[in-house]
């Protein structure tokens, strides 16, 4: 799959997917940065991976929230670490559940979250000019 994004004016773009969805990608109101879209990545990638196995154990309309805190190395221009938090209503769940819920959780965004394990890995990118 392919993403695209189309300049909209001076530092703005709006990127687009192939099932149709877009996003606002620049610095001014109403837009993501690249670098809270990389942190939404993330989150939303444990977030989705997680889905399953919080559903069979909440229920399939459970709420949740979802933080992403960036420790950013200015002098660097990078980021040192990314803390993600899904807040969910665990309601009456027995200890015992909840271990076992986290595990399992645990479990699954270790295996079937791409952008994780891409930033795990590294990846290698490159870039060019036409």
């Amino acid at each position: 799959m392919t993403v695209h994004a189309t300049r909209t004016g001076k530092g703005t773009y709006i990127g687009r997917n192939e099932n149709g969805a877009s996003v606002r990608i620049g610095h001014g109101e109403g837009e993501f940065t690249p670098g809270e879209l990389l942190q939404l990545a993330l989150g939303a990638c444990q977030a989705l991976s997680a889905d399953h196995n919080l559903s069979h154990f909440l229920s399939d309309s459970f709420a949740a929230e979802l933080t992403v805190q960036e420790d950013k190395n200015a002098a660097e221009n990078r980021y040192d670490a990314l803390a993600i938090t899904l807040d969910v209503n665990r309601g009456q769940l027995p200890e015992d559940r909840q271990e076992k819920l986290e595990h399992r959780v645990a479990h699954a965004i270790e295996r079937q979250c791409t952008v994780g394990r891409t930033l795990d890995h590294g990846v290698e990118h490159t870039f060019t000019l036409k």
